[in-house]
């Protein structure tokens, strides 16, 4: 009787006005749609029947300026559907239609004037959302969000038809969403959230149908209730983008070079292929893709043993990656990085090992000649990907799932040589191909499990790398096989006040003992550290197995205090960079950030918080790594502007890495100090600014200063610079180990030489693009770029106690001398002034020794221009020129900004693309 009653009273209310309760405690209104027998024409104009009979819906209110007040200008939304797409009609009013800020972007790029968003849960697992976005002028924005967090990926790229009008009432979005590109469970009566946002530029003032006001945490949760929607037949999904590309390549030939004469022309045809297996379960699957209008990546000069992190940027493996995310929330400050499982960049690979050449020697190796007159090599900048599918969807049950699987080509490397292979014999040429990157097979499988509404998740990830190692080079140098086992889960109760995560993996790698040893041995473990006793290197082992752990615990008060508190633990033993990216293995560590946030808008300021955090690392051997508390202030403004500091105090701490397998060296104690100034983004004319300030307590000190300027000339032209400047002195960087039975027993018989440096470098990252229409358009990145590494040659020094930060400098103490290397230049000196000779001990028993100078200058101008035709929907026309300009040196030569003219003096690479797509669907 009772849920009969309470089933009448439902249905007594109006169905856009009910609200419905969420199992997180939550409210949320509900929005109907209706089922149409004749779609309106998508023109942005609304006079359409249909859009007379559907529910209207509005009563948004303000995000910014004054959270929760009445929006000043109203907005309308209505939603309609058939067999066949989901259609949304939008009417935003304004008062002063001179006001509307219109921008011409190409499609994804066109959100910094006005903008009506509409986002869908359609799993309605209240943790990812597909998103729609149009402006004044039509641009066309889409892209998806994950975790319950406004953390859109604009890298997912549906087809769908969009159109806007601007009159003298305000203006309009009228959409057409084609249900094939949506995912949702195959159920008669649909349940999915909603949310609808509206930005006015002018009046910086943001607005939401459902409001999560700044002091609240969640995003999907927070959707109002999508009913209405019945009986809509699963679509048939099955798309083919067939493409062709024809390529030439030009550079300086070097003379004699048999594999390159100055030019190269390459051509390549292949196909991506999506498929709706259900309704909520897409395959994705590619053969030979190409990647050639995707941006290069920046150039880098790295002084650490360590690998530089690039940013995935290849589109099919961006879409749809947030699925593959693993391990706990980091919130607020990250003070160091959790070993990441998969790491796209991992397939396709730049080629590990380089061909053998022949090389002057005696022996049975076949490539041990008498004399070599010439070599030359051809090397492959990548592995090629054969072909790599993927499939994603969730389950009507709740269960998110991801698998992805990649085949990548064996490289070889190919050789030519002019050899004398005896004394006296006729010159012999020797052309070969060497393999220098196997075969290899990648997997990852994603599996995540809903409950309580989403308020709970519990998933599994695994991954997996079989090579075929074909050599012996190969077996010595990599492994056969890794793999990576892992659980996370995630809970948060009492509307989303309290947010607990963790997660724990496994890893386990299998090969030669030669490479099980260089793992033992690598720049994230350094097992055969001297002065440590906790682990040890086995050189007859055949794989390595480590385990990792993490955990996050989160309080946010609505009346402004927060409190995040996290922690890791990562075995020494653990190793996921064979499909994942980390730099170090063996710590504990845990991070303490609590403060105060704005819990709404005033009148000064928009957003503001107080943030004091502490952040402590040590090894598994118990040596404190990192030690340092802080705070910081962020503020934004009402009127645009936003600024941000930082300053945070470290102690003294052991650095286990910079001897690079040695003993530790003691780091002292440092002062950091950041702050930031950012601009109104509204205006034609924006800024950034930042700077860093880096001192320890002897003295040595690092600055940092950048930023970025944009210029918005016209509404489809902007112009952006973001110059980099960077100074940062360093009291020991590693330069070599001397094995030596007259060194220091606090050295462990090894000499470990670091020299005093000063790293210098300046870049300047230039963007122009230009939107003829929104499926036209013209983009430019260009980065000149000038790096100096310059050591001091009266500060070459050895450690002379491990733990410690004692010194014997070179030339100075302990009767040692340094020099300049005279003739005759050892091998591994391509000059005399390029090699430095030490004496120890100024004539006593220990032996001389020799270093090539360390320092590095490296000149670099790279860039992209794109010019982009949707010329259909879904089928796209790239011409790419892509220009690179560099030159490494073993010398110092830092001219900073006035060296960029003469980077034009450089031999270019110039790369021409032609790529033309074509999109098929039924």
């Amino acid at each position: 009787m009772l849920s009969l009653l309470l089933a009448l009273q439902l249905a007594a209310q109006p169905a856009d006005t009910a609200h419905d309760a969420h199992p997180n405690g939550f409210r949320v209104p509900r929005v109907r749609a209706v089922r149409v027998e004749r779609p309106p024409v998508i023109d942005g104009r609304l006079d359409d029947e249909v859009w007379g009979n559907a529910p209207v819906h509005s009563g948004f209110v303000q995000v910014t300026p004054a959270e929760g007040a009445p929006a000043t200008q109203g907005t309308e939304v209505r939603i309609a559907y058939d067999d066949g797409a989901l259609y949304i009609a939008a009417r935003m009013f304004e008062s002063e239609p001179a006001r509307i800020r219109r921008e011409l972007a190409r499609h994804d790029a066109g959100d910094e004037g006005d903008l009506f968003i509409v986002a869908l849960d359609s799993y309605h697992d209240h943790l990812g959302a597909f998103g729609f976005a149009m402006n004044p002028s039509g641009v066309r924005i889409d892209a998806i969000a994950s975790k319950d967090e406004e953390n859109w990926d604009t890298s997912w790229d549906p087809v769908w038809q969009g159109a806007s009008q601007i009159d003298s009432i305000g203006w309009t979005a009228e959409m057409r969403i084609p249900l094939s590109q949506l995912r949702f469970p195959p159920r008669g009566e649909q349940l999915w959230g909603v949310n609808f946002w509206r930005n006015h530029s002018s009046r910086k003032e943001n607005n939401a149908f459902v409001l999560v006001k700044q002091s609240e945490r969640g995003f999907a949760s927070r959707f109002a209730h999508l009913v209405g929607i019945s009986d809509i037949p699963i679509p048939r999904r099955l798309e083919a983008l067939p493409y062709v590309r024809g390529q030439a390549e030009t550079r300086s030939a070097v003379p004699g070079d048999p594999f390159f004469d100055g030019s190269r022309f390459s051509q390549a045809v292949g196909m991506d292929v999506k498929y709706g297996v259900t309704s909520n379960l897409t395959l994705d699957a590619t053969i030979n893709p190409d990647f050639g209008q995707v941006e290069a990546d920046p150039a880098q000069l790295n002084l650490t043993a360590f690998e530089t992190f690039f940013q995935e940027r290849r589109p099919f493996f961006v879409e749809g990656s947030q699925i593959f995310d693993f391990g706990a929330q980091c919130n607020d400050f990250c003070f160091s990085g959790a070993p990441q499982l998969f790491y796209s960049r991992r397939m396709g690979r730049q080629p590990s090992l380089g061909p053998r050449v022949p090389f002057i020697g005696t022996g049975s190796d076949p490539l041990a000649v008498h004399e070599v007159m010439s070599s030359y090599t051809d090397v492959p900048t990548h592995s090629p990907i054969l072909g790599a599918a993927k499939l994603t969807g969730q389950l009507i049950g709740g269960t998110s799932i991801g698998l992805l699987h990649a085949e990548t080509g064996r490289v070889d490397g190919r050789v030519d040589a002019l050899v004398r292979e005896e004394v006296g014999s006729a010159p012999s040429r020797l052309r070969y191909e060497d393999p220098i990157e196997p075969r290899a097979h990648y997997s990852v499988l994603r599996l995540r499990q809903d409950f309580n509404g989403g308020a709970t998740t519990v998933g599994v990830l695994g991954t997996s790398v079989i090579r075929d190692l074909s050599t012996d080079a190969m077996r010595n140098a990599m492994t056969r096989s890794a793999m990576v086992a892992g659980v996370d889960a995630r809970h948060r109760w009492s509307k989303n006040r309290f947010d607990a995560a963790a997660s724990m993996s496994f890893s386990r790698v299998r090969g030669s003992t030669a490479a099980i040893l260089d793992e033992q041995n690598a720049s994230a473990r350094y097992f055969g550290r001297p002065d440590q006793n906790y682990v040890r290197v086995d050189p007859t082992r055949r794989s390595l197995s480590g385990y990792q752990g993490q955990a996050s615990f989160v309080y946010t008060d609505p009346r402004g205090p927060f409190a995040s508190l996290r922690g890791q633990l990562v075995a020494p033993a653990y190793e996921s960079n064979d499909f994942g990216f980390m730099n170090q293995a063996d710590y504990r560590n845990a991070s303490l950030v609590t403060g105060w946030r704005r819990p709404r808008p005033g009148k000064i300021f928009r957003n503001q918080s107080v943030d004091l955090f502490s952040h402590y690392s040590e090894n598994l051997g118990g040596e404190v790594m990192e030690r340092f508390a802080g705070i910081g202030m962020f503020n934004g403004f009402t009127n645009g502007w936003g600024t941000g500091m930082f300053v945070l105090r470290g102690t003294e701490s052991q650095d286990v890495f910079v001897s690079e397998g040695g003993p530790a060296v003691r780091r002292p104690a440092f002062t950091m100090y950041n702050f930031n100034v950012s601009s109104d983004d509204s205006k034609p004319l924006t800024g950034f600014l930042f700077g860093e300030l880096h001192w320890d307590d002897l003295g040595k000190t690092s600055r940092a200063f950048g930023g970025q300027l944009g210029w918005r000339p016209a509404t489809n032209i902007s112009i952006s610079l973001g110059p980099h400047w960077n100074e940062q002195e360093y009291h020991a960087l590693f330069v070599r180990n001397v094995s030596d039975p007259q060194a220091p027993s606090a050295t462990y018989g090894t000499r470990y030489v670091f020299g005093e440096a000063l790293r210098r470098s300046v870049s300047v990252s230039t963007r122009v693009n230009v939107t003829f229409t929104p499926n036209l358009s013209f983009e430019l990145f260009a980065q000149p770029f000038v790096a100096e590494a310059r050591y001091d040659p009266s500060r070459f020094k050895e450690l002379a106690r491990g733990g410690t930060f004692e010194f014997t400098r070179y030339g100075t103490d302990a009767g040692s001398t340094i020099t300049r290397y005279e003739e005759p230049a050892p091998s591994n000196c391509s000059a005399p002034s390029f090699c430095y000779r030490v004496d120890p001990d100024g004539g006593g028993p220990a032996p001389d020794f020799t270093f090539r100078t360390p320092d590095r200058t490296l000149r670099s101008l790279r860039g992209t221009s794109v010019l982009r035709w949707e010329y259909r929907p879904g089928a796209t026309l790239f011409v790419v020129w892509t220009q690179g300009r560099e030159q490494s040196l073993r010398a110092p030569g830092f001219g900073g900004m006035s060296e960029f003219s003469s980077l034009f003096s450089l031999a270019p690479e110039n790369v021409f693309l032609v790529k033309l797509s074509y999109w098929l669907s039924r």
